[in-house]
């Protein structure tokens, strides 16, 4: 975006300068007043060698992120934190619900997927190491489509101790 300076202004915001100066018909160059462009009488801007002009061009440098490996290690460590204390839960809540279950519920559940997929193994170990479910010695085909029906541990819930048959209303 480019916003024009007020006359009569001095001093710019950090971080902005002056692309050009209006003079009557004329674009100056702020710091050397050399002529960048003229208005003809026949409306067409000029470069100050005669050619046609269609705008000015002005460079713009990018600005680039300065973070170091070590910064993005840390927000990665912390990010996996906290999508994991939210992974626990939804696991905690179908171990409530269910007897067993794969890891294609748990991704079900889950408000927001994991910065990469490999983070179910570290997940799953906790939760069994959390007594909130077990790993039994069954598979079961995967309904999710980017596992093209591959195999999935069978997860059984420590939570549930008899499969409920009835749906019990507990504010009863």
């Amino acid at each position: 975006m480019v916003a024009a300076a007020p006359l009569g202004s001095v001093a710019l915001d950090p971080g902005v300068t002056l692309a050009a100066v209006f003079d009557g018909p004329r674009l100056l160059d702020p710091e050397t007043g050399e002529v960048l462009a003229a208005l003809g009488d026949d409306g067409t801007w000029r470069t100050a060698e005669g050619v046609e002009s269609i705008g000015l061009v002005v460079p713009v440098q990018r600005c680039t992120a300065g973070t170091t490996a070590q910064a993005r290690e840390e927000f990665a460590r912390i990010a996996d934190a906290s999508w994991q204390l939210e992974a626990i839960e939804a696991v905690r809540r179908l171990a409530r619900e269910l007897c067993d279950f794969t890891t294609d519920e748990v991704w079900e559940r889950l408000e927001h997927p994991p910065r990469e997929p490999r983070l179910f193994g570290p997940l799953m170990r906790a939760c069994e190491r959390d007594g909130i479910i077990e790993r039994t010695d069954e598979f079961r085909p995967s309904t999710r489509q980017i596992n093209h029906g591959r195999r999935q541990q069978i997860w059984r819930s420590r939570l549930l101790t008899a499969p409920r048959l009835f749906a019990t209303d507990e504010a009863a």
